[in-house]
């Protein structure tokens, strides 16, 4: 089988990373030949150069202004434009699906906000997408319940995403000493900086924790949200931790490996969340997780059990008095993280795409 790959969008996005991944991980498989072709933006020209292939797979990620397919209604044309162009079956997995009106604060539903979505950019992208692909893929059950919500008449295939098996060079006396965290007891929390993350909620929550509690949020805002990250920033003026919290910005593989292997627990207390890269990111570095009581967290403890740590109540105290609580060296939580990551491997992620692409053909 002769497999292709569009990677749109800017190289360094998670999303077209993502596609990468599970390329690489069917390049070693037995009669598959991998192709792949890289596009910062789209551009029908592109169609051009893929071709003797038998199926194409693509990544669609359902944002109003960071969609790789372009911003606002420009991903609907150019979807369209696309789709018109292609003469071979196509799959898409589908990224960041969130029920139509449920904002960020506590998921509650404003009528304001469900009527805007019904005209989003975004509704008709996944519309085009789904009435036009040979087979759509999401990353979690939650995802599927809502493209179902969302209309969809197709029902997708659930491939949860993959975990990178990560060996982790440094010690983590040395990745501390290298931070300047010697002694101190490391909370991550990983990925861009948006309001659906708790950021906010775990910055609060570091009032309550003793002083050799240190808290790195790797990641940046994209522009859309910038107020919120200057949010965060006045919060930790306003309580005295700046000597306690860091924020650092785009991080490089190197740098994102230090931070990792100095971290103690990530904390990911979402108010909203569809599928999570940052969340496989920490456990493939087998880092400790406590998260919020949605979904997609108790999905991962269906697959392991107890491989995550629930957060039952969205609050700052508590969560302050939960990390206190957790064995950080507890032999039993690497195990199940081990586990886990077996179960969700790329090898094992790349065999159930392949067996999508053999349906699809």
């Amino acid at each position: 089988m002769r497999i292709g790959y569009l990677h749109l969008g800017n190289q360094k996005h998670g999303v077209v990373r993502f596609g990468k991944q599970i390329a690489s991980g069917l390049k070693q498989s037995a009669n598959i030949d991998v192709y792949e072709w890289l596009l910062d933006e789209w551009h029908s020209n592109i169609i051009k150069s893929i071709k003797n292939i038998d199926i194409l797979h693509c990544q669609y990620n359902a944002q109003v202004y960071s969609s790789i397919w372009g911003r606002l209604f420009h991903q609907n044309s150019n979807l369209n434009e696309f789709f018109n162009l292609v003469k071979i079956p196509v799959v898409f997995t589908i990224h960041d699906i969130y029920r139509p009106g449920y904002i960020t604060e506590g998921n509650i539903f404003k009528f304001s906000d469900w009527l805007k979505m019904q005209f989003a950019p975004q509704r008709f992208a996944l519309k085009k997408i789904i009435d036009n692909s040979s087979n759509i893929i999401v990353n979690s059950k939650e995802e599927a319940t809502r493209l179902v919500q969302l209309n969809s008449i197709k029902s997708p295939s659930i491939i949860h995403h993959y975990i990178e098996q990560r060996e982790l060079k440094e010690s983590k006396i040395n990745a501390k000493s290298h931070l300047g965290l010697k002694n101190r007891k490391t909370i991550l929390i990983l990925g861009y900086i948006h309001p659906r993350k708790g950021h906010d909620l775990l910055i609060d929550a570091m009032r309550y924790l003793p002083k050799e509690y240190y808290l790195i949020i790797a990641g940046d805002a994209v522009p859309s949200q910038q107020n919120y990250k200057n949010t965060l920033i006045n919060s930790i003026k306003t309580f005295a931790l700046s000597d306690r919290i860091r924020i650092t910005g785009y991080l490089t593989d190197s740098e994102l490996e230090i931070v990792l292997t100095s971290t103690d627990l990530a904390a990911l207390p979402c108010r909203n969340v569809s599928a999570s890269g940052s969340l496989n990111t920490v456990i493939s570095a087998g880092v400790p997780v406590i998260a919020t009581d949605l979904p997609l967290f108790h999905e991962y403890n269906s697959i392991v059990n107890n491989s995550i740590t629930i957060l039952p109540k969205f609050d700052s105290y508590y969560l302050a008095k939960m990390i206190q609580e957790m064995p950080l060296k507890d032999g039993e939580i690497k195990k199940r993280l081990v586990d886990l990551k077996s179960h969700l491997s790329i090898k094992n992620t790349a065999k159930k795409y392949l067996d999508v692409y053999q349906e699809s053909i």
